[in-house]
């Protein structure tokens, strides 16, 4: 099992020991270590991929980088994803051709909403039918704390499309209540139906869950996915290269 979505507690004093500290207490054998917009934790992730930690793969950052420097950042073995928000999706030159041919993932971003980056999607796998996509964080069902009008029919398209994927993550920030954050039980439910047991990926958003509550929170998400595919079989990597 994998921690399919997570970035580095750059709190700890050690962040590459606290990684791999959280994914051994919740008995995970990697993760998608993902680079965040600001790119503080670039550097760090660029030392890791050096010393080839063990499970561990790598998303980094759509800045509108050009033809070169795009193959420099995905060259790594272990670079799975390229991270792009809805506005460099709108863009003429994103390279989605260049993703499909390599077999490398698209991992998207819904800043302007569900229904904006949907949008660009579809129009990004109909120009590039073998373009693999990976939606996070359950498709955005809250966007400043409202529900998203927009999510159920946004997300029913995506998954009308075979080479998107879905996560369950960060289920603490969309919930308005507590853990155990039962009002975000339909919410998996419900993509679960759309994706299907070999299309959904569970991941964290570690640190922004927390720390204490790091194991914890990757156990409901599984129990719930669980729960709602009895197929579903939580050591099949959804996330192949």
């Amino acid at each position: 099992m994998i921690d399919g979505y997570m970035h580095l507690d750059l709190q700890a004093a050690a962040p590459l020991s606290d990684l791999r500290r959280r994914l051994e207490q919740s008995g995970q054998d990697g993760a998608l270590l993902v680079e965040t917009w600001d790119g503080r934790n670039r550097d760090l992730m660029v030392r890791a991929q050096a010393v080839a930690l063990p499970g561990i793969r790598y998303a980094y950052c759509f800045r509108g980088q050009d033809g070169p420097q795009i193959d420099e950042l995905l060259a790594g073995p272990k670079v799975l994803a390229l991270r792009a928000d809805t506005a460099a999706l709108a863009r003429d030159d994103f390279p989605a051709a260049r993703l499909a041919a390599g077999g490398t993932w698209l991992l998207a971003h819904a800043e302007e909403g569900i229904a904006a980056l949907a949008g660009r999607l579809q129009h990004w796998t109909r120009q590039c039918p073998a373009l693999r996509v990976y939606v996070p964080h359950l498709g955005w069902p809250r966007r400043n704390g409202a529900d998203e009008a927009d999510w159920a029919d946004a997300m029913q398209g995506l998954a009308a499309i075979p080479t998107v994927i879905a996560g369950v993550s960060a289920l603490a920030h969309f919930s308005r209540e507590p853990f155990p954050h039962d009002d975000m039980q339909p919410c998996v439910e419900h993509l679960c139906r759309l994706f299907g047991a070999r299309r959904i990926v569970l991941g964290s958003d570690y640190p922004n869950s927390g720390a204490v509550l790091y194991a914890p929170l990757h156990a409901l998400g599984a129990r719930w996915v669980a729960g709602a595919l009895p197929d579903w079989d939580p050591h099949h990597d959804a996330l192949q290269r």
